[in-house]
């Protein structure tokens, strides 16, 4: 059976990572999340979108285009997988069609589903004018907020550990800026895909 993964954001970015796999009898994603970037590379701001459809989003490139993801039509995903709750992996869950199925592991699930804000991002991002917004608009609720740092992201060091510890026949760059550097840093072999194209195993 052929596997086949798309990676809709993330080739050449941090943040707003979206894996679509699928076979011929099942399509899944793995995330759904905010981008920190604009295509300008300027932070990104939701608030300019936050009055859109998910239709007028897509056409704006701020959602990828995932048939039966928004409205139910076409062929369905069967699931989204939540790997860990950051919001540049789950961020735009609210847009998913209520009838799509979320997994996720005991922590990111209780954590997602809380009243009370845990911000578990670098706290160099609480400087930004738009995630202080947001805080501030959820704190002016009633919400209290818990600062508990939990790291997203291994630097290369440990990329390397994990390379030297699973032997992988190839590997895929994905949420990171520098993919480009792969292949000077890892002695296996490197694929680099843009967002949006496929690859079959």
């Amino acid at each position: 059976m052929k596997l086949n993964f798309k990676i809709h954001r993330g080739t050449k970015e941090i943040g707003g990572s979206c894996v679509e796999v699928w076979t011929e009898n099942s399509r899944i994603l793995v995330d759904f999340g905010m981008p920190l970037v604009d295509s300008d590379g300027k932070d990104f701001d939701f608030n300019k979108y936050i009055n859109l459809t998910s239709d007028e989003l897509v056409a704006l490139g701020v959602l990828p285009d995932i048939e039966g993801l928004y409205n139910g039509k076409g062929n369905m995903i069967d699931g989204v997988i939540i790997s860990h709750a950051h919001q540049d992996h789950y961020g735009f869950i609210n847009h998913i069609d209520k009838k799509v199925r979320f997994y996720s592991g005991k922590a990111s699930h209780e954590i997602i589903g809380i009243n009370n804000l845990i911000y578990s991002m670098w706290e160099g991002y609480l400087q930004k004018p738009h995630t202080k917004q947001f805080i501030d608009s959820l704190t002016s609720r009633g919400f209290t907020m818990q600062n508990i740092h939990t790291s997203g992201h291994a630097d290369t060091q440990t990329l390397k550990l994990m390379v030297e510890a699973m032997k992988p026949q190839t590997i895929v760059p994905i949420h990171t800026f520098g993919a480009g550097l792969y292949k000077s840093i890892f002695s296996s072999p490197v694929i680099e895909l843009n967002d949006g194209e496929v690859m079959s195993l």
